[in-house]
């Protein structure tokens, strides 16, 4: 990418996330947006233990509010934005996803928090929620459940009112659209980016992925 800069930091060690906020600063020349898409769905998350949800929400929330506040004095300087990257199983109950479904729910709620504490200092916190997007973790859910990247593309397609799953620049298209100009008085906001699949068409399809 060009003018970019890549930083490799773990997003569940304060210790790293404080460098990573600091070195993008530095090498940046400052920070004004901060876009939270860090997340992950493994074994260690899944189940109903108290250590599932735990690891969940020290990743999708604790790391959030880690980030914002070890950059906070810059977006308060440049008047910055925050997006965070959000599900729609924050909404929507998967029984088999209980941690990330309870730690995308808390995201939630720590988003419109932010947004209202940091409203006075002229930072926006908003998030969005997107449906089934179209990346490698397809390749990984096919190898999983023996069957191929496109049946898992078909199956989650039905669960969308529009019948389709969502390609990544469809969800990153919002979330430039909430850290510019444009939205300028819009903050504390929840998005839902999916197709219409909060609006109950999750549900229409009862095979592979529950």
């Amino acid at each position: 990418m060009k003018d970019g800069h890549a930083i490799v930091a773990d997003l569940t060690k304060e210790a790293d996330m404080k460098r990573a906020i600091e070195e993008a600063i530095t090498k940046m020349g400052g920070l004004d947006i901060l876009v939270n898409s860090g997340g992950a769905m493994n074994d260690e998350m899944e189940g109903q233990s108290e250590d599932a949800i735990l690891a969940a929400i020290k990743l999708h929330v604790t790391g959030n509010l880690t980030l914002i506040r070890a950059a906070e004095e810059e977006l308060v300087k440049n008047k910055g934005a925050v997006v965070n990257v959000s599900s729609v199983a924050a909404i929507i109950p998967f029984p088999s996803m209980n941690p990330y479904c309870v730690a995308k729910a808390a995201q939630d709620t720590l988003t419109r928090n932010l947004a209202l504490e940091f409203a006075t200092k002229g930072v926006r916190i908003n998030s969005v929620l997107p449906g089934a997007i179209r990346t490698e973790v397809f390749e990984q859910m096919a190898e999983k459940n023996g069957i191929t990247a496109q049946q898992v593309a078909d199956e989650l397609a039905v669960r969308h009112g529009m019948q389709r799953v969502a390609e990544p620049e469809e969800v990153a298209a919002p979330v430039v659209f909430l850290a510019s100009d444009a939205a300028s008085f819009i903050t504390g906001v929840n998005l839902p980016v999916d197709g219409a699949a909060t609006l109950g068409f999750w549900f229409n399809a009862t095979k592979f992925p529950g």
